[in-house]
């Protein structure tokens, strides 16, 4: 499993601007090499705790509503199309589940998804 760091902070009065990450695996010509090992039990504590603490919450704006349709058959029939859809996602479950396999990692998460009219 790799987990691309870039040393970004957010800061709670500015508004968040991601840095763009580099591919993986990273290389920089004239650098040295590094891996880091993080252990399976240290990454579901880290998905624990953002749980609790209500880390795991995402508010998106502006989601077309044929979005929304895909998930939810017959949204568009039922409340109409628009462009400015919001949708409040946060985790559900108590204990996030982690698989590590030599193929794949897997975080399994409830969650509670909420779309908002975009006219409130």
């Amino acid at each position: 499993m790799t987990i691309p760091l870039d040393g970004t902070f957010l800061d709670k009065n500015k508004e968040f601007v991601p840095s763009p990450l580099p591919n993986l695996p990273a290389v920089v010509p004239g650098g040295k090499d590094i891996q880091v090992l993080i252990s399976e039990h240290s990454v579901q504590s880290f998905l624990t705790a953002y749980h609790k603490t209500g880390k795991f919450h995402m508010v998106q704006r502006d989601v077309p509503s044929d979005i929304i349709n895909m998930v939810f058959d017959n949204f568009n029939n039922v409340f109409g199309t628009s462009k400015k859809i919001i949708i409040d996602i946060s985790s559900d479950d108590a204990t996030p589940g982690l698989t590590i396999t030599s193929t794949k990692t897997q975080v399994d998460l409830g969650a509670i998804i909420s779309v908002k009219n975009p006219m409130n």
